[in-house]
């Protein structure tokens, strides 16, 4: 076998590698809550990984972590990142209370992470060290905003400068009663 055979050969074993991670990743289904996944060993990727999703807004993807506090996540792909105990929005459109990860989402104990994301398509893995037990149970979902991110400062604007001038009317009126 030459090394032309050879070259050839590890393309085409690297192309059908490649194809088959793609045709076998979950579709994470905007707007429909979160999706259940799971680690079944120590330090590995999930069951569903890797997964892909489209988005035709601006939106989040949003992990939570169920029942033990020690597990740990890191997602790889088009977002990259590790979890954390920080308090992130919980403005879900389909709101609090939709399932038990909404809960999971609320402790301050529990590990969790969300990512902002623009129109296009994503494929990422999430990875788990499963150090509060095996299985570990984690839950996702990608959900669109309801105000784009980029309209949000308008309005923010908007309202700053309808009570700075409410502000100065009120002290307007008191100067005027006053002399």
């Amino acid at each position: 076998m030459n090394f032309k055979s050879y070259l050839v050969g590890a393309a085409t074993a690297l192309a059908i590698a490649l194809g088959a991670t793609q045709a076998n990743a979950t579709v994470l289904t905007i707007g429909t809550g979160w999706v259940e996944d799971q680690i079944n060993s120590t330090n590995s990727t999930s069951v569903g990984s890797p997964w892909t999703f489209t988005a035709s807004g601006s939106g989040f993807l949003t992990l939570s972590d169920c029942c033990q506090p020690s597990d740990f996540w890191t997602v790889s792909g088009s977002f990259a990142g590790v979890s954390s105990l920080t308090l992130l929005p919980t403005n879900f459109p389909l709101g609090l209370g939709d399932t038990d990860y909404d809960s999971e989402w609320t402790n301050p104990i529990l590990t969790r992470l969300q990512f902002a994301f623009g129109p296009g398509s994503y494929s990422f893995s999430v990875f788990g060290n499963g150090s509060g037990g095996i299985p570990a149970h984690f839950g996702l979902r990608a959900d669109i905003s309801a105000i784009p991110l980029p309209g949000a400062l308008p309005l923010f604007a908007t309202g700053l400068a309808a009570l700075g001038l409410l502000g100065w009317r009120r002290k307007k009126k008191a100067a005027a009663v006053a002399a």
